[in-house]
This record gives structure tokens, C-alpha cells and sequence, in this order.
């Protein structure tokens, strides 16, 4: 809809939606912060959304898979409710400009071209005079190495190299095995993590804090559970867990 306007109007539009953004909620001369009623429909129309996700409501179940989150996580919803404030603040802390100030709380970031949020001047002028400070503090040690450190001669080197004649211990013999098991263990790592992002199923995150939570850790391999000769743990698997391989 808003592609549908002509440039007058989206310029219209965008000018409106600074103004609300970084001057219509500033803290009055009471410290009460006031907002819109435009303000309060949009918080009143997202902030379900976010207690639902947080929450066990079936109806975005597949959004948290895409979110890599489990259900219900915080089940306490004036917990929930309380999430949603805080995202509230610090939007409002991200888009309000401060008294007597055209830069925002948190100085114009992040940045966010729709409601003016711009590098300030102070931003330019302190990143710009960062980076001279760091390149004449290198150039200042530099010279001071060069032209104020007292030159030693040049020793003499032996015939044959030091290392060389070295001597591992009986303890440093011992500790080549574990070295060998680290690093290939930490190949396995890296091999089995771009297996699981190059084949056809995904592991949903969800899905284990399922087949996880509120029971003993299953053991599955294939697609199949095969408990320890113990006893103790299940011998089968929900549909959900059938992805698990261990």
C-alpha cells in the first residue's frame, strides 16, 4: 500500500512517523513520558504477539521452530507481559531524542534511516579523530623504537641450533596422546557440523527440548532408541524424536 503512494505522500508519511518516533514521546517537564494514541493501537497490536510466542500456544509452534526456540519459554505470563515492556523501552530509549537534543538515548543507534537515525556529527568527528589518535599513537612508538632505544650489539650466534638440543620430558612424551585426541576430536566437530547443515532434515530445536524435557535422556540411533541394558529409559520414541541421532 505504502508503494502505491506518490512521493509527496511517502514523504509525507515518513516525516509523520519521525516526528512520532523521536519527538512525540519525550519525557514532559513532570518526568511522565506520554504517548499517542497511534502509539498505544501499535503497542496494543504487537505486544500480543511476542506474549503469545513466549508462551505454549500452539499457533506458533512453527514460528518458534523457525526462531530455534522451545515452547512455552516463559511460561509465567506476567513475566511475558513484562518482556514486552522492555522491549518497549528500549525502542523508545533507541528512537527518542533527549531534552534540549536532537540525538537520541543511545546517540542515534542503531541505525535507521525511516526515523532519522544518523550518525551525528559528534559520531563523525570522534570516530574520525579515534582512528588519527591510533594511527599517532603507532607512528609515536614506532619512532620512539627507532630513535630513543639504546641499539645492543649484535650477539654472537651459535654454531648449531639450541632447539635442537632439546629434550622432551617422560610427562610432555605423555601429553602427545591427549593433543592427537583433541584435535581430532575437534575435526570430527567440524566435519559432523557442516554434515548437519549440508543434508536434507534439519534438527528442530524444539522438537529436542520435547523429547528432552520431563523425561530421562533417550538414546537414539537411526531413528531408534536402544536403551542401555539397565532398563531405565524408555524403548521407543515419540514421532518427534525420531530425527534424533546419537
Amino acid at each position: 500500500m505504502f508503494d502505491e503512494l506518490n512521493a509527496d505522500q511517502q514523504a509525507a508519511l515518513k516525516a509523520a512517523l519521525t516526528e512520532e518516533y523521536r519527538n512525540g514521546s519525550r519525557v514532559g517537564s513532570d518526568g511522565k513520558v506520554v504517548l499517542s494514541d497511534t502509539r498505544i493501537k501499535a503497542i496494543e497490536a504487537v505486544a500480543p504477539y511476542y506474549i503469545t510466542l513466549y508462551g505454549n500456544d500452539l499457533s506458533m509452534e512453527k514460528t518458534r521452530e523457525h526462531f530455534a526456540m522451545k515452547n512455552n519459554t516463559l511460561p509465567d505470563e506476567t513475566r511475558r507481559q513484562r518482556l514486552t515492556n522492555f522491549f518497549f523501552w528500549t525502542s523508545w530509549a533507541a528512537a527518542t531524542n533527549r531534552p534540549n537534543h536532537d540525538a537520541t538515548y543511545t546517540n542515534n543507534w542503531p541505525h535507521e534511516p525511516l526515523i532519522n537515525n544518523v550518525p551525528t556529527t559528534e559520531n563523525v568527528m570522534w570516530s574520525v579523530a579515534s582512528i588519527v589518535f591510533l594511527l599517532a599513537g603507532i607512528g609515536l612508538l614506532v619512532w620512539g623504537w627507532s630513535f630513543l632505544h639504546k641499539h645492543e650489539s649484535e650477539s654472537q650466534l651459535p654454531d648449531t641450533d639450541p632447539i635442537s638440543k632439546v629434550q622432551l620430558t617422560p610427562s610432555q612424551r605423555a601429553l602427545g596422546k591427549y593433543v592427537f585426541l583433541t584435535v581430532a576430536l575437534f575435526i570430527v566437530q567440524i566435519l559432523l557440523g557442516g554434515s548437519l547443515r549440508t543434508t536434507p532434515w534439519k534438527a528442530s530445536v524444539s522438537s529436542a527440548f520435547r523429547c528432552l524435557t520431563g523425561s530421562p535422556m533417550r538414546w537414539c540411533a537411526l531413528g531408534t532408541c536402544n536403551p542401555p541394558s539397565s532398563g531405565l529409559l524408555p524403548a521407543s520414541l515419540p514421532p518427534a524424536c525420531s530425527w534424533l541421532r546419537w
